[in-house]
């Protein structure tokens, strides 16, 4: 029971955060069905079975009313959007770009990245979560990858990268993806050596995510 109180859902948070909640409803239902064999076990039939009929009951009246977020009608590309288009967009690139053997280091939560771009982690532990760092044994292995096997693609939380500044590394040695439309940063980098092998036609296929190639 510990362990379950480990992540909390805030009120109101009905939809991508409520997975949370399912070890909760897990354990409540785990608990009932136990409770029932154990009284058919003991031959308690008429207690087992009204006990099954509540919980059947129980489960229709919490999804029975109108405005249970089941029936709600939301617009699905707009919570994509919201949800999924920074993995999407950013990992179509990637994959649009990228050749067998290059790799990824996502400084930051967003590791669905690797799945999306198709692609392999530089890092040897391959996740490198913000809750790792300070703790030397990842940091030590972050600095000897920039030093002995830089990634092809760097991405960090644009949100992140302001309370965490990127390394220098990626300051000297890589170029930033922008937006074509308005010139606003992104939060994807790509190594500059990377960039000497693009063909043209690769360069011109990312602005379908409107995507270019920063200037020096």
């Amino acid at each position: 029971m510990g362990l379950v109180a480990l992540r909390i859902v805030e009120p109101g948070k009905v939809f991508y955060e409520t997975y949370r909640m399912a070890q909760w409803y897990g354990l409540t239902i785990a608990s009932i069905l136990i409770f029932i064999k154990f009284l058919f076990d003991n031959k308690k039939y008429k207690i087992a079975l009204v006990s099954f009929m509540i919980l059947i009951l129980v489960f229709f009246y919490s999804i029975y009313p109108k405005d249970n977020f089941l029936w709600q009608k939301i617009d699905k590309q707009q919570m994509f959007n919201i949800n999924y288009n920074r993995y999407f967009v950013n990992g179509e690139v990637i994959n649009l770009l990228s050749d067998k053997g290059d790799t990824l280091f996502v400084d930051g939560y967003e590791s669905l990245l690797f799945w999306q771009a198709k692609i392999d982690s530089s890092y040897k532990y391959t996740l490198y979560y913000p809750v790792m760092k300070g703790i030397m044994k990842f940091d030590q292995e972050k600095d000897n990858m920039f030093k002995s096997s830089m990634p092809t693609y760097y991405f960090i939380d644009c949100i992140y990268r302001n309370i965490n500044p990127i390394p220098k590394k990626i300051v000297t040695d890589y170029r930033q993806f922008v937006y074509t439309t308005s010139n606003q940063e992104t939060c994807l980098y790509i190594n500059k050596n990377k960039i000497n092998s693009l063909t043209q036609e690769k360069i011109k296929s990312i602005q379908t995510y409107n995507y270019q190639i920063k200037e020096d």
